[in-house]
């Protein structure tokens, strides 16, 4: 027996609904359902580990014309679909989506709705500068009866009809925002947010496209309108165990300082801690952490520093020439010493000293001894002088830029 002729048998049935539920007709109707040549295994809103079962019809001619389907029943206890639902099925060879938009329930086994095939994505940048997605309806001068005259009625050329699901990230679009669809931009002048229905519809006109602003190839508008930024104030560094302190950060929205909340993460806890608000830090034990700063509402917006957590501190050293003076006028001397310092005190290291670049015409260059030397400008140079500094202990090198100026 056919579910539809059990269908009937149902309604030629004098029991109430309740015993309905429970009787032989529903049974039969749920063991005979998977028989059916309408039947489909169909995913609902993203989830592709769990397959419901359904019962669907094509609908008339116009039905297929605009992409309608209708929803016409499924075998469970309870009930599984609501209005505003995507509905995701194998269809014409390839996998589709749908919009329930309609949905009415006389009972567990007489379930009806309508699939509206999703023709379009809604793609745009949020306040926190995340990008959004959602497949949607677009109606565009589709003609659809009005039930109440059976008249037929079309939306005004330039405008679009959108619907898309009501949640928490559709429901906060607003007049005004605009979109990009298949690279022609409109701009939204009405929504209608039917909260009971699990659905929003948009009425959007046409707008011009902004090639400096929207992305037309991928569809997104106003795409760098809320670009965050973050960069944390410190960089690498290397700690002993036991130490602490707090980190900083700068964000910006469109290069001005955003308010926005960040949180902070340490990759590794068993080397060290951090206060995810405040960013101090504590150094437990031995090794690398990196430390990340990162939007609490986007966390592709991030930055990090990794920290060398170690006993004891090793000395610092480096190789330095000064006084920080980069160019010399013509018939001017200047002087200059090269030290290594270790931990800020000058050792004892002496350099090896030599010029190039400038032509020697232009330059005299006077050693004083291992670690000073001075240099006169005789005359314009468009090649700056280099002079390097080669300690003599380890071979390592200090280099000074030094423009040779004329008279003025």
């Amino acid at each position: 027996m056919g579910v539809y002729d059990l269908y009937r048998k149902r309604m030629s049935s004098s029991l109430s609904d309740s015993e309905v539920a429970d009787c032989e007709i529903s049974t039969d109707i749920k063991s005979n359902f998977t028989q059916q040549p309408n039947y489909r295994q169909v995913y609902r809103n993203d989830d592709l580990a769990t397959a419901y079962d359904i019962l669907f019809a094509n609908g008339n001619v116009k039905d297929k014309t605009v992409g309608y389907k209708q929803l016409i029943s499924y075998p469970y206890d309870t009930y599984v679909f609501q209005k505003g639902d995507y509905i995701h099925m194998a269809y014409g060879g390839e996998s589709t989506t749908w919009l329930l938009t309609t949905l009415e329930a006389t009972a567990l086994y007489d379930v009806k709705g309508r699939l509206e095939q999703c023709n379009n994505d809604m793609k745009w940048i949020d306040s926190n500068g995340v990008l959004q997605s959602y497949r949607c309806v677009i109606q565009d001068e589709i003609k659809e009866d009005r039930i109440r005259d059976n008249r037929y009625i079309t939306i005004p050329d330039g405008y679009i009809r959108v619907y898309v699901q009501s949640n928490s990230d559709t429901s906060q679009l607003k007049t005004n925002q605009r979109f990009i669809f298949n690279g022609s931009a409109y701009q939204i002048r009405s929504v209608i947010n039917y909260a009971d229905t699990g659905l929003i519809r948009y009425i959007m006109v046409k707008d011009a496209e902004n090639e400096e602003t929207d992305d037309l190839i991928n569809n997104i508008a106003d795409v760098y309108s809320k670009t965050y930024s973050i960069s944390i104030v410190q960089d690498n560094f290397e700690q002993e165990v036991g130490y602490t302190n707090i980190l900083d950060y700068n964000l910006t929205l469109n290069d001005e300082v955003s308010t926005a909340d960040v949180e902070w993460v340490s990759s590794d806890l068993n080397i060290a801690t951090i206060n995810s608000s405040t960013g101090q830090i504590n150094l437990l034990a031995l090794g690398s952490v990196t430390f990340t700063a990162r939007m609490s509402e986007n966390a592709d917006i991030s930055d990090a520093i990794t920290v060398t957590v170690v006993g004891s501190l090793s000395s610092l050293e480096d190789n330095l020439i000064s006084p920080d003076i980069s160019s010399i006028y013509q018939g001017e001397t200047q002087t200059y010493t090269a030290y290594n310092y270790v931990d800020n005190v000058a050792s004892a290291d002496t350099f090896t000293i030599v010029g190039s670049g400038a032509s020697t015409d232009n330059y005299t260059l006077t050693i004083i001894d291992g670690n000073s030397f001075s240099v006169k400008s005789l005359g314009y140079d468009a090649t700056a002088l280099t002079i390097t500094c080669t300690n003599d202990t380890d071979a390592s090198t200090v280099v000074k830029q030094i423009g040779l100026k004329g008279l003025w």
